[in-house]
């Protein structure tokens, strides 16, 4: 079961045009661990990494799921101390 990322096509990409992880994957991963409980860019990571195997039933997940590094981008659209705020 694969789930459609076409909710996402709008959204811009404030990432670095190098990227290789898809930013619609990254909004699902983030938007389930938040529901789930996460309230930090590393809290969202270490809940991909535990439940890595679900996404990737759900996901293509072309590469691993990302570290706090590679999330790097969520401080700047939460803000600095990286914490959601709703």
């Amino acid at each position: 079961m694969q789930i459609s990322l076409s909710a996402f096509d709008t959204v811009p990409d404030p990432r670095d045009s190098n990227t290789r992880r898809d930013l619609g994957e990254l909004l699902i991963i983030a938007l389930v661990a938040v529901l789930c409980g996460s309230a930090y860019c590393a809290e969202m990571a270490a809940f991909g990494r535990a439940k890595e195997s679900l996404f990737r039933a759900l996901l293509k997940l072309k590469y691993t799921i990302p570290s706090v590094v590679s999330r790097k981008w969520c401080k700047f659209q939460l803000g600095a101390s990286g914490q959601i705020s709703v």
